[in-house]
């Protein structure tokens, strides 16, 4: 089995890639032709150049059907396509079911047509460190960050934050645009052995940052809660399942894609054995 760190944020990639598309599709046509304008686009796309410019400020989104029609004109073919409209679809959708629906058939279609890269031992101890989800979900909530603002909220210095650029540059997480860096959406995997390495170097990460948070946080800003009962060994599995499910209900009621997000939380829990085990018993 390969372990794959996908699609981070996916809910949000998903979100806003019809608008992407159309964006780098514009920038390439401009490229191409100095005169091309907004105008122009919209007359090729059979639309309102009031209605191309509100979407690229996000002030309107498209219907599915003004999604296939826009995709035709663009001749998108095969998964592009599909993606495009789903991606459409889940920008409109208010039902929480139908939206994880559409997430899945999204997933499916990209895992279809991006390569997998697999990632060696340096590749590991990027991952491995809570620098690098947190450093992602920055790029996400700020909207033009630059080296200062994103050392200053990691609380690392400017040669920690550029090395850490590269490393993530080098894994496919991170890729130079025009004026910065942004979030790449390609999948990575790990073999079983570097997996369970991995998850265990990372979770002492964030243990560490927990205990640091206790005297450093104020109660306000952070919660810890913990129960020590005597339990059923039998009834682990149930746990786990009951706990996986949880998690998912609550990243889907307080984790969105909400332009008024702020900051980057942590949501961690623990269940293990406190006593040592007997063998035979």
């Amino acid at each position: 089995m390969r372990v794959s760190f996908f699609l981070q944020r996916l809910g949000r990639f998903m979100q806003e890639y019809y608008l992407n598309l159309l964006k780098e599709e514009y920038t390439k046509r401009v490229q191409i032709n100095s005169s091309y304008s907004l105008r122009s686009f919209s007359r090729d796309l059979s639309t309102s150049p009031a209605m191309i410019s509100e979407i690229f400020n996000k002030k309107k989104t498209l219907s599915k059907t003004k999604a296939i029609q826009i995709s035709q004109k663009l001749n998108l073919k095969n998964n592009t396509q599909e993606m495009f409209i789903l991606s459409a679809q889940y920008q409109v959708e208010k039902n929480l079911k139908i939206k994880e629906k559409l997430k899945k058939q999204f997933e499916e279609l990209f895992t279809g047509q991006y390569q997998v890269k697999s990632l060696d031992d340096v590749d590991l101890k990027v991952l491995s460190s809570w620098k690098h989800s947190t450093l992602l979900e920055l790029f996400e909530i700020l909207k033009n960050p630059n080296k200062q603002e994103l050392a200053q909220r990691l609380g690392v210095n400017d040669s920690e934050l550029n090395q850490l650029i590269q490393q993530m540059v080098k894994i496919g997480q991170l890729k130079k645009n025009e004026n910065f860096y942004k979030p790449t959406y390609f999948q990575t995997s790990t073999t079983d052995e570097q997996s369970s390495i991995l998850i265990k170097n990372l979770h002492q990460d964030f243990f560490i940052k927990a205990i640091k948070s206790m005297y450093m946080q104020s109660p306000d800003e952070r919660e810890f809660q913990s129960a020590t009962f005597a339990f059923n060994s039998k009834k682990t599995k149930q746990v786990k399942a009951f706990l996986k499910k949880m998690k998912k209900e609550f990243l889907n009621q307080f984790y969105s894609d909400s332009d008024k997000n702020d900051s980057v939380y942590q949501f961690s829990f623990q269940f293990y054995r406190l006593d040592h085990k007997v063998e035979g018993k």
